[in-house]
């Protein structure tokens, strides 16, 4: 709610449930994307969706993440996949550093499991240092993400976009 309101004054809520809206958007975008995936190799995909997922999804429009994927990615490939919003499979995102490991199916729970015990074993100071570095090298830009979610011409577009699908 920080970014709802009047300048000044108090944050109010959003008019729209966003969380609802995008959950099953996302959902949406799994099932489609499983169904081209199941096209192009034969085999079926499991979907697994959470509606909670969907309202944490906002948070991750930040000037700060875009940064992180340029940093990673580099400028061409980001603008490549957020311009045209793109699938990346499994394979392609071991390839370009944005998965560290493929793990079969119905492997994927033990492996979280060993993962969480991992981390969980690391002493604070390094669980600490760690999100530092994580965050470290990263521009301070979420005024502008603010200024474009905040704009009149954004809440014009969304308020179209909602008009034509009633």
């Amino acid at each position: 709610m920080s970014v709802t309101g009047e300048p000044g004054g108090d944050p109010v809520k959003c008019g729209i449930p966003l969380g609802d809206l995008s959950a099953g958007l996302f959902c949406a975008v799994a099932i489609l994307s499983a169904l081209h995936a199941r096209e192009r190799t034969g085999r079926g995909q499991y979907v697994d969706t959470v509606a909670v997922r969907g309202r944490a999804r906002p948070v991750d429009l930040s000037m700060e993440n875009y940064a992180r994927l340029a940093a990673l990615l580099g400028p061409a490939r980001l603008k490549d996949i957020v311009f045209t919003a793109r699938s990346i499979g499994a394979e392609e995102a071991l390839a370009i550093g944005l998965a560290t490991e493929l793990v079969e199916p119905e492997r994927a729970e033990a492996r979280v499991a060993e993962l969480c015990e991992l981390l969980g074993s690391h002493a604070p100071v390094t669980k600490e240092a760690l999100r530092r570095l994580r965050t470290a090298t990263t521009p301070d830009g979420d005024d502008l993400v603010r200024e474009a979610y905040g704009s009149e011409g954004f809440r014009r577009n969304v308020a179209a976009f909602l008009a034509r699908r009633r």
